[in-house]
Formats: structure tokens, C-alpha cells, sequence
């Protein structure tokens, strides 16, 4: 019935290094102070690349704090997950530093000047284009320069997404940002970064409570195939949940291969049973339902027991049949089918 894959357990390292912090963190201070702060690269990065060998990590300028001690995934999915249990463990904010899972957006990005492919570009000249759908949960962005129409198209897609970063921070580019171009000519609707951060912003407050939208097509044989989803669905959005967990239900089935109002009842009553045991550490994200056959797909942090949590309920529940199987899989790859 419950099948698991082992995953690396990344805590001991995530509490050894905010212990080494405790007793880091003056001298780190004082070698921003004075410049010196290259000679702590190598300690900070052993510390660091002890709980993943491929995270990121660098000290900026704080939003709040005078300094922001940044651990990032890079953009890789399967880091994700390390990085957020990292700053989950943190210490709480104070004047001097602030701690972040993803690099932030940098307004002093755009006032200054960078060099790339023969040209040298004022940034402050960089404008967006922005296209969203009636019911779209992400938006599109076109990154335009002046100086593109004159550069090869790898060094314009580099700088568009460095200004996406820059603009408004890695995680929501990750979550709000759907199709990215490198605009080879102007457009007429163009916009500032300050007025692209306030689409981004709009759009996310209309996903402050949970968005969910009903999918429905045909299997080969013509039967109708229904799906429920959280969105936007993206990882990024749950950044610890790097854990699947599929619970494959039986149910008693119409002709069409729906259930009927009986086994419905008992699907919902068993997503809440589900439901009922996962926060803060798991979610349901979405469920999709043809044949006879409904799977709940249940994402969790790896590092707690959730997964044993949901066996224990799909044990527990003797109304219907149902497996539950446990994999790694911090890119929602398993649900990739369901994906607007």
C-alpha cells in the first residue's frame, strides 16, 4: 500500500550552520564594514554547501536590515526545498540582517550601467511589455531595450532575465511570470519596472486566498477525464513540498466512468479526512478523476511525516480501495499533465 523513496535528510546541516551563525555573524558584519568580507568566502560556503553542494548564497544590501544574507536555489527545482527549510530555521530579522531563500529585486539595478555583447546599456532605459488573459493566473512579459534591435538574441534573452530578477525578485518571476521574450523592436503599451511590479503585485492579491480551477477532456475511448487544481500550479509557490504523494482511489463508477453521488460523497469526505492532517507541512494541490479512478495528489515536506500521516488516513478509510505511493519530486513533475 505505501511506498516510499528515501530523500537526504538536510537538517542537521540547516542546524549546524545557524549554530555556526550565532558565532559567525559579528565577524561577518565587521568584514562588510571594512571590506574584507572576501576573506569569510570560504567558511561561509563550506557551511552552506554542506546542506546542498549546488546552493547559491551571497550578501546584499537588506530591504529592512542594513544586510541580507541570501541562500538561493539558482532555479533549480529540486534546491528549492533545502533553501526554504534554511530560512524557515532562521533566526528572526533584526536591524542588521534579514535572511532570504531567493534573491530579491533590487531597485538599484536599474540605475546603473552594464556592459554586454560590445554595447553599454543604461538600465534605466529598460521597458516591459505585459499581456494577460481574462482568467490568466500568470503574465506574460517582453523585456525591450533600446540597444536590442542591434544585439544578437542570446545577449537580449540574458539581460531580459536578469531585469525580471532584478525587477521583482527570483520567486516571483517564478510564480507570476509565464512566457518571457526578448522584444527585438518597441512596442506602443511599454511600461516601467515599478509599473510592471504593481501588475505582478494585482495579480498575486487575487491568489491571496486559494484559486482552484475545474479541468475536463476526453480519454482515447471518449470517456470524460475531470481535474481540480490549485492555481497558479507551480512549486515555487510551496517551496518546502518537495515530496509527492499519490493517493489512487477506487470508486463505484457511472457508465461515463464518474463516480456516483454516493462515491462522491465518500471522494470528498476522504479529501478532507486528508486534508484535515497536513498543514503546515503538506497540501492537496490537485485531483484528477476518469474511469473508475480518482488520484489525489498530495505534495509534503520530505523532512516530516506527512506521507505516513496520509497512509494512515487511506488505511483508516474502509468505504473505498485505494493505494498510496511517495516519491521525490520537488518540480511537481508528476502533475505536469494537469498544467493549463
Amino acid at each position: 500500500m505505501f511506498g516510499r523513496r528515501k530523500h537526504k535528510d538536510d537538517s542537521a546541516a540547516i542546524i549546524d550552520f545557524w549554530r555556526w551563525w550565532a558565532g559567525a555573524r559579528v565577524r561577518v558584519q565587521a568584514a562588510i564594514g571594512d571590506g574584507s568580507v572576501g576573506s569569510l568566502a570560504g567558511e561561509i560556503s563550506g557551511k552552506v554547501k554542506a546542506i546542498h553542494r549546488d546552493l547559491h548564497w551571497e550578501l546584499a544590501p537588506g530591504r529592512k536590515a542594513q544586510h541580507a544574507l541570501v541562500v538561493s536555489p539558482g532555479g533549480v527545482a529540486a534546491l528549492r526545498a533545502a533553501a526554504a527549510r534554511w530560512r524557515n530555521a532562521a533566526p528572526a530579522a533584526d536591524d542588521v540582517f534579514e535572511y532570504f531563500d531567493a534573491r530579491q529585486a533590487d531597485d538599484e539595478f536599474f540605475d546603473s550601467r552594464i556592459q554586454i555583447a560590445g554595447h553599454h546599456l543604461e538600465l534605466a532605459e529598460l521597458r516591459f511589455a505585459v499581456d494577460a488573459g481574462e482568467d490568466a493566473h500568470d503574465l506574460d512579459v517582453g523585456v525591450f531595450h533600446p540597444a536590442f534591435p542591434d544585439m544578437p538574441e542570446g545577449a537580449r534573452v540574458q539581460l531580459a532575465f536578469l531585469a525580471l530578477d532584478w525587477a521583482l525578485g527570483e520567486q516571483q518571476v517564478e510564480l507570476w511570470v509565464g512566457q518571457v521574450d526578448a522584444l527585438p523592436v518597441g512596442r506602443p503599451d511599454l511600461v516601467t519596472f515599478t509599473e510592471l511590479r504593481a501588475a505582478v503585485a494585482d495579480l498575486a492579491a487575487k491568489h491571496a486566498e486559494p484559486v482552484y480551477a475545474l479541468l475536463s477532456a476526453e480519454d482515447r475511448r471518449g470517456r470524460p477525464v475531470m481535474a481540480m487544481i490549485q492555481v497558479p500550479m507551480r512549486s515555487a509557490r510551496w517551496p518546502r513540498f518537495d515530496q509527492h504523494v499519490a493517493v489512487t482511489v477506487r470508486y463505484p463508477a457511472r457508465p461515463n466512468g464518474l463516480p456516483t453521488d454516493e462515491a462522491l460523497t465518500q471522494l470528498r469526505d476522504l479529501e478532507d479526512r486528508i486534508e484535515s492532517v497536513l498543514p503546515p507541512d503538506g497540501e492537496v494541490i490537485a485531483h484528477e478523476t476518469t474511469n473508475g479512478v480518482r488520484t489525489i495528489h498530495v505534495y509534503a515536506d520530505s523532512t516530516t511525516d506527512k506521507a505516513s500521516a496520509v497512509a494512515s488516513v487511506a488505511d483508516s478509510f474502509h468505504a473505498l480501495k485505494m493505494t498510496v505511493t511517495v516519491a521525490a519530486d520537488p518540480g511537481f513533475e508528476a502533475i505536469a499533465h494537469l498544467r493549463p
